[in-house]
């Protein structure tokens, strides 16, 4: 991702978090973006969508290590 990604990144997490119930700061966003800056935005989108629906993990806030594993 670049840094032209950030907001629609930030605003992506921001939702993935409140479909957990789950505070999310500008920092905690900021730590997820570098940890996955490495991936272009699209691939992390479709990995934040297979978490989403994923049966067994599917049902936890994913941590950075499960977007990598989803992709």
């Amino acid at each position: 991702m670049t840094n032209e990604d950030r907001a629609g990144f930030s605003a992506m997490l921001t939702l993935v978090a409140e479909q957990y119930a789950k505070p999310i700061s500008p920092e905690l966003i900021g730590l997820y973006f570098e940890g996955l800056s490495h991936l272009p935005f699209q691939t992390v989108r479709t990995a934040l969508a297979k978490h989403l629906r994923n049966t067994e993990t599917g049902q936890f806030m994913p941590k950075i290590a499960d977007v990598i594993r989803a992709v």
